[in-house]
């Protein structure tokens, strides 16, 4: 690495608080010399300071992973609706009865049914 690339990566390891007490003494004297350095140190903790927070805004919620385990211990069971109805799936082809089938979430999903 470049020295730039050494300081840039101090700078942000002072910003997080990674950085040993002496390194972060040493580091900060150092940036409060040197006006580029100063200059630079407070464009990189403010986009870490906006970075921070639009990470915040947009964390996404924790699934609930014990309700998912419940779901998944529920014996699987599947209902079908009784009332079928009769629909042309190709052209020419014989009518089918058809119905839709309950999912264990609630859902629900087309199942094609046997020639008539």
């Amino acid at each position: 690495m470049t020295n730039q690339n050494d300081i840039h990566q101090q700078m942000l390891e002072l910003i997080y608080g990674l950085l040993p007490d002496e390194e972060s003494e040493a580091l900060a004297t150092r940036i409060g010399s040197d006006p580029q350095l100063a200059r630079k140190y407070a464009e990189l903790s403010q986009q870490t300071t906006l970075l921070a927070a639009v990470v915040k805004q947009n964390k996404p919620k924790r699934p609930d992973y014990d309700q998912w385990k419940k779901l998944a211990e529920e014996p699987e069971t599947t209902t079908t609706n009784t009332e079928s109805f009769e629909t042309d799936t190709v052209a020419f082809a014989p009518k089918r009865k058809a119905a839709y089938t309950q999912m264990r979430g609630g859902g629900y999903f087309f199942l094609p049914g046997k020639d008539a």
